[in-house]
């Protein structure tokens, strides 16, 4: 990672082998997930309504049990 000021700002950027290293991450992430979920034969839309539903439902199981780890 790279920082950088700009004023009051901070600037974070990935250097070269970072972006290299998301790049391979996001090719294995292709070939064990997303490939395995098209050869479902399910429909794309319904396949990512799906997936924003669980989305939102982790969301709300992890603000859930943060809640009830300060009780």
């Amino acid at each position: 990672m790279k920082s950088t000021r700009a004023g009051k700002e901070k600037l974070i950027a990935a250097t070269d082998k970072r972006h290299e290293t998301c790049l391979k991450y996001r090719a294995v992430r292709e070939a064990l997930l997303v490939d395995s979920v098209r050869g479902l034969g399910l429909d794309p839309a319904a396949t990512s309504a799906v997936a924003a539903t669980l989305r939102a439902l982790s969301g709300h199981y992890d603000q859930a049990a943060r809640a009830a780890a300060s009780l």
